[in-house]
């Protein structure tokens, strides 16, 4: 049992940034951030995905804590696999608006010279949309770290130190998110001019989130 302040604080904090880095939480956000030039719209989307990661973990806790709800490993594993359904849209559906829809060939000229240049009109600065994040983070919240919180809620004598243990977990989920962001987003915000490192990292967040999508589906499917 965590029976200090510092405890809480140390071992809340510390969990939440690694658990920030799991693959299927990155995969998820790089969705999002790889068509973003701006660091501070990068870090604001790892931000909304705290929000939501940790409010739904709030009403989890309390859950657990107050009305002695379980958690049963059918419905964690349920809620993973939603987990993996939405990894795989979020892949399939930045292929589809940053490959397919928006991405084209512009050509043009420059004092006489030939250009040809991959082109987007429909891409905008801060096109993640404050819900989309806020939702992939809470749907986290309801799948693996939904069981994380329940065997720590189980340990604490009080509902106070459960829900500072929450906020702090969350917060250092949410600086970790952030932080991803900003690293993720790198190539495109460093060479916001150039196509190719945007359009070779929107590959891979795709590619990657597929797979993962796929890969949890299948650990999950006989919830």
């Amino acid at each position: 049992m965590i029976d200090s302040a510092p405890g809480i604080f140390s071992a809340g904090l510390l969990l939440g940034l690694q658990h920030s880095l799991e693959p299927d939480h990155v995969a998820a956000v790089s969705t999002l951030v790889s068509r973003e030039k701006s660091p501070k719209v990068s870090a604001r989307i790892g931000l909304l995905w705290g929000i939501g990661h940790t409010s739904t973990l709030l009403v989890v806790g309390i859950l657990v804590f107050v009305f002695k709800i379980n958690i049963s490993a059918a419905v964690s594993a349920f809620f993973e696999l939603l987990v993996g359904v939405m990894l795989v849209y979020l892949g399939l559906l930045l292929i589809k608006g940053a490959w397919l829809d928006e991405a084209h060939i512009h050509p043009h000229e420059h004092d006489g010279a030939p250009h040809t240049h991959f082109h987007s009109h429909k891409t905008k600065k801060g096109h993640a949309h404050t819900h989309k994040p806020l939702l992939i983070g809470a749907m986290h919240g309801l799948a693996g770290s939904a069981g994380i919180i329940v065997l720590v809620i189980a340990s604490m004598e009080s509902l106070t130190d459960g829900l500072l243990f929450i906020v702090l977990f969350g917060l250092g989920a949410t600086l970790g998110m952030a932080g991803s962001g900003i690293f993720i987003s790198a190539p495109v915000s460093l060479a916001p001019d150039k196509p190719l490192p945007g359009k070779l990292l929107m590959g891979a967040a795709a590619a990657i989130s597929v797979f993962i999508g796929i890969k949890t589906i299948i650990e999950n499917w006989t919830f």
